[in-house]
């Protein structure tokens, strides 16, 4: 049976394999938008996606990444204004106040992790179209 400092340890684990993979996976489909674009399949030297087609994954993807970088700046935010009052206070702990930028870093965290996984959704379902497998 798990302790708690066992469940805090796997959840700091396992929330950073995720903001990882967000990174990993928002680059890439960006990677894969500028390939499409640019690779030309065909003998016309149409590319194999339009921008247009691509720009809304790509679009999800930035914005995911935005997320990110937005979750860790209220966190550090955060955290500044803590150390500040526990000094003033003259404590060594303190709770996390469920003020603003607390909500804020579960709104982007989860942001973050949907939007990359719409991004990819998006992609894939551009790219199924466009190579017949889909419609």
């Amino acid at each position: 049976m798990p302790s708690r400092d066992d469940l805090i340890d796997t959840l700091n684990w396992t929330t950073e394999r995720l903001s990882n993979r967000v990174w990993s996976v928002s680059l890439g489909v960006l990677a894969t938008t500028f390939a499409y674009i640019v690779e030309s399949s065909r003998s016309d030297g149409e590319p194999f996606l339009l921008p247009a087609q691509v720009a809304g994954p790509a679009a999800l993807a930035l914005l995911a990444l935005l997320c990110d970088l937005l979750q860790y700046y209220v966190a550090q935010r955060q955290e500044i204004a803590l150390l500040k009052q526990m000094k003033a206070d003259g404590s060594d702990a303190l709770p996390y106040p469920k003020d603003l930028r607390y909500r804020l870093r579960a709104i982007f965290y989860n942001a973050k992790i949907a939007l990359a996984i719409f991004a990819v959704g998006w992609l894939v379902i551009v790219s199924a179209v466009r190579t017949g497998m889909l419609l």
